[in-house]
Parts: structure tokens; C-alpha cells; sequence
């Protein structure tokens, strides 16, 4: 899931039809992303920065829909087929399951062979060659839009390479679960829009306009 690389809505393979692998329709790709807020007023909450141009936030409703998505996929997990590695593809959607985490499973988009992008928390972690990485069937829960919100800065210090410093100030500012509201500029028309965040009940300034670095 890049912010804006899906343009299906629903794009789904039923050709998975090999070795051991019935016959069923299984998600390639995910609908977009929800839209940032037009409205200043909306409180969302922090889900992880990763720098200032990929700022993952999501609404209340996001993170009720993302619980109960995280406990289906849970539950179903050893339902699922084992992904093919001609499958293994750049854009294909998977289900992964992290056994540290008390075995929870994520809906996750592969970036290339050996990472791949948690699309509804917005984490890019590592894939070993031999990840256990499932297709996810074509069911109405699984085929969701990702539960998250993509928002993007003004007045980045650099707009296509986001400064380390930068990222660090944005990490102490915004950690997980912090409210906030985002004012979007109306220039921009793409995903993610960009535009300014402030923290909910602080300051009247917003975070861009403390982003002064040497």
C-alpha cells in the first residue's frame, strides 16, 4: 500500500489455482486509503510517523474497524492459503503472523522480496525468505480499505527527503496515541494531502511551525 498506488477498487485473481490450492478469489490489491480530514475540527489519533510526508493517523471508527479486522484474521489464519512463490510479487496482498506478538496477523503489502508494509499501521518491517505469507480470501472484512489516514507536512525541511532531525523532533511530538487535528492546505490534491497538525487541546501553533532546524 503506497498512498497512492491502488487504483482498484477491488482487484481480485481467481487464477491461484496451484499445487494444493483450491479454486477460490483471493485480493491482489486493496481500495485506497480514507481521505484526510477537509475538516479541522476532526480529532484523530497518531498511529506512527514515519517521517514528515508519511504521517499515519486514523479516526475513531478506524481503529474499531481495525480491532475487529486484527481478531478475524486471527481467528481464520489457519484458513488461509500459503502464498506461491511466483506470487511474491511487489503490490500483492498477504496476510502475515508475527509470533512475538502473541501470534497476531496483519493484512500486509509486499514492497519487494524482503519487506513489506503493514498497510493498516503503517510499518514497513523485514520478510525473511522463508515467511509464512498467506493470501487473503476475496471475503467483504478482508477486502477493507486500510485502516489508516496518510497525511503530509508543509514547510518539510526537505519535501522529497525528509531530514533525520526532522523525523526525530516528529517522533517526540506525535507519539502513538496522541490526538490531534490536521488543517489541510487546500493546494494539495493528492494523497497523502498535505497540510499542518495540531495537537489536540496544545498550543495554537501547529507542529510545522516548530520544525526549525539548522
Amino acid at each position: 500500500m503506497n498512498e497512492e498506488t491502488d487504483d482498484d477498487v477491488d482487484d481480485l485473481d481467481d487464477d491461484y489455482n496451484c499445487g494444493d490450492f483450491a479454486p477460490l478469489e483471493y485480493i491482489r490489491r486493496l481500495p485506497k486509503c480514507q481521505r484526510a480530514p477537509r475538516f479541522e475540527k476532526d480529532v484523530l489519533t497518531v498511529e506512527h510517523v514515519e517521517n514528515s510526508q508519511l504521517i499515519y493517523l486514523q479516526y475513531p471508527w478506524q481503529c474499531e474497524k481495525r480491532a475487529h479486522l486484527d481478531n478475524l484474521l486471527y481467528s481464520q489464519w489457519s484458513t488461509f492459503a500459503r502464498l506461491p512463490a511466483e506470487f511474491r510479487v511487489a503490490d500483492q496482498l498477504v496476510a502475515i503472523r508475527n509470533p512475538r506478538k502473541g501470534g497476531m496477523v496483519c493484512r500486509a503489502v509486499i514492497i519487494d522480496w524482503n519487506s513489506l508494509l503493514l498497510v493498516d499501521y503503517g510499518r514497513f518491517v523485514k520478510c525473511p525468505d522463508q515467511a509464512d505469507l498467506r493470501l487473503l480470501p476475496a471475503d467483504g472484512a478482508f477486502a477493507e480499505e486500510p485502516m489508516i489516514t496518510i497525511v503530509s507536512l508543509t514547510r518539510g525541511v526537505c519535501q522529497l527527503y525528509p531530514h533525520h532531525s526532522e523525523t526525530l523532533f516528529l517522533r517526540e511530538k506525535l507519539p502513538k496515541g496522541t490526538k490531534v487535528h490536521f488543517k489541510w492546505d487546500q493546494k494539495s490534491k493528492i494523497t497523502p494531502l498535505r497540510g499542518k497538525i495540531f495537537i489536540d487541546g496544545g498550543h495554537v501553533a501547529s507542529l510545522n511551525d516548530s520544525m526549525v532546524f539548522q
